[in-house]
């Protein structure tokens, strides 16, 4: 676990892969199980060479870098809270101790608010099932079900008038696009879905932080 926290970033990210490999995958599989019987689609599974890919990719990001102190820090506590998961027991039971145990190790590792290592136990999570959700919505295209897909905030309002939405997200409430292209943002930004790691762009993390927005299927003869 030290040698984690000084790691380089490439040498980081193998290992964070490893660490990760478990927790992800199951966090993945449940949304894949809900996805695919959702779609009627087949099963793409976190073992897939697809999902494995997309999961070898996934890194932790915080605002002040990978490499700062902060970062290696947060990433020590992190790998040393998934490396100790016990993988003889339930995987909901494992999924749920696996997120206190980061959020505790988060606030230990630089002190910082309970808020914010919630926000940062719920963003990972998010951004591995709408992945997985995304991943099951390109093969019903595939499959002709249907080729586009809505984009749903959580309906509370834009943060400008009191609510809890940010502003490039209130501004897609509803929008249709076609499923894969690319969403550009009022913010100058570029995602694929809510919560799309591959977000391109000036400020990405300005999109994915504590979103808690989701795509949805539209029909063809479905008005937009």
């Amino acid at each position: 676990v030290d040698a984690l926290g000084v790691a380089l970033e490439k040498e980081w990210s193998g290992a964070m892969e490893k660490a990760v490999a478990g927790p992800y995958a199951t966090i993945f599989d449940a949304e894949a199980a809900a996805s695919a019987k959702e779609f009627g689609v087949a099963l793409v599974t976190g073992d897939s060479e697809e999902a494995r890919k997309f999961l070898s990719r996934k890194k932790i990001k915080l605002a002040e870098g990978a490499n700062s102190t902060t970062a290696k820090a947060v990433k020590r506590a992190l790998a040393e809270a998934l490396e100790e998961t016990d993988p003889t027991k339930p995987l909901a039971s494992r999924l749920f101790e696996k997120l206190q145990e980061c959020k505790d190790g988060v606030r230990g590792a630089y002190n910082v608010s309970h808020a914010r290592a919630t926000t940062i136990a719920r963003t990972e999570t998010a951004q591995v099932s709408s992945g997985a959700r995304d991943m099951h919505m390109r093969e019903a295209k595939a499959d002709g079900k249907f080729a586009r897909h809505r984009w749903l905030t959580s309906g509370r309002g834009p943060a400008s008038e009191g609510g809890t939405v940010r502003e490039s997200h209130w501004d897609l409430e509803g929008r249709v696009f076609e499923i894969g292209k690319w969403i550009t943002t009022i913010n100058g930004n570029q995602l694929r879905y809510a919560n799309d790691t591959g977000c391109r762009g000036p400020s990405p993390a300005s999109e994915l932080v504590n979103c808690e927005c989701e795509m949805v299927p539209v029909e063809d003869d479905e008005a937009e």
